[in-house]
């Protein structure tokens, strides 16, 4: 199995030898929870530098990166794959959560979803809809659709790709902003917790966003647009939105991102806080990819790898960045 598995790493099987090898691990339970690690690392060690690139970016990965593929196998063979605390932004083995969200009825015609801290849960609406909802998120989602719209109500992050139905407009209310579509795929991040951000980016289609305070604040997006809060007024811009199969599979990819911003959403995602002590640059970008359900722990000693800080966890909830 050595020589196969180097030759599955190195992308030199054919269809066959892959289909072989791998129904060869189903009939070992643990080469192949080790092996799910493996290919999930090496997936994730694969971000390269970007020629002109003037922040901080994942230089140290990739130097890392050579010397992994180097050890991987050798590592698998002995059976002694850990990588608790190495210098790339790590990743657990995939798996779906659907089945650990907190659902409460709240009322005959309402459900109400919680999605816990380090979590995502996938769902499909009654109409259809698909929602990808990130850690700490809420929705709540009426039993059945009425005749006339089609609405639910968003408190955090959700990815969206919405059945079309010309005659039932699709609305996602949020504390200040609805987002209304009729069919399409775009992106929301709307957390109560931060007012001062919030954002909506389009894949597919066309939507309109407005102030629930006051509808003739509003805008339409087309594909490849966004729209943020800046000095608290809707602005849009380009978006280079490409986070789509990184929200379905938990994984979020950030490039060009300040320090402080990729803690921000570690606060959200994991209900912790940050307290600065020293030297530390918030402003500095940094890029990566991170696992939503790794702990926080695991995510900063892999923030390490691409920007140079320290960290003292004081308990669950509270961490020191020096």
């Amino acid at each position: 199995m050595n020589n196969e598995l180097e030759k599955y790493f190195a992308g030199t099987m054919s269809a066959t030898e892959r289909r072989e090898f791998l129904n060869k691990l189903q009939g070992n339970p643990e080469a192949k929870k080790e092996f799910a690690r493996m290919k999930a690392i090496w997936a994730i060690s694969g971000l390269t530098s970007q020629e002109g690139d003037r922040e901080k970016t994942a230089t140290g990965i990739v130097q890392f990166e050579k010397r992994l593929k180097r050890r991987l196998v050798h590592r698998f063979r002995m059976g002694i794959l850990k990588y608790a605390a190495i210098v790339v932004l790590l990743v657990s083995t995939t798996w779906f959560v659907s089945n650990l969200y907190i659902l409460n009825k709240s009322s005959k015609q309402y459900t109400e979803i919680n999605v816990p801290k380090g979590q995502r849960v996938n769902m499909t609406l009654p109409d259809g809809t698909s929602v990808w909802l990130s850690p700490q998120s809420r929705i709540k989602i009426p039993n059945e659709f009425n005749r006339k719209n089609r609405m639910v109500e968003l408190n955090g992050e959700g990815y969206f790709e919405v059945t079309k139905d010309d005659k039932k407009p699709f609305t996602v209310k949020t504390q200040q902003f609805n987002i209304q579509v009729l069919g399409t795929r775009f992106n929301v991040f709307a957390y109560a917790a931060k007012k001062s951000k919030f954002e909506t980016c389009l894949i597919e289609g066309r939507v309109l966003v407005y102030n629930k305070d006051n509808e003739d604040e509003r805008v339409y997006l087309n594909p490849h647009e966004k729209v943020s809060l800046v000095a608290n007024r809707m602005v849009v811009s380009n978006s280079n939105f490409d986070n789509e199969e990184y929200l379905k599979s938990g994984i979020f990819s950030f490039r060009s991102k300040p320090f402080g911003e990729i803690l921000n959403y570690l606060t959200l995602w994991y209900n912790v806080q940050f307290d600065f002590t020293g030297n530390v640059k918030l402003d500095e970008l940094i890029s990566g990819k991170i696992r939503q359900s790794e702990e926080v722990d695991n995510i900063l000693t892999a923030l390490q790898a691409v920007y140079h800080f320290n960290f003292k966890k004081r308990d669950d909830e509270h961490y020191e960045i020096y």
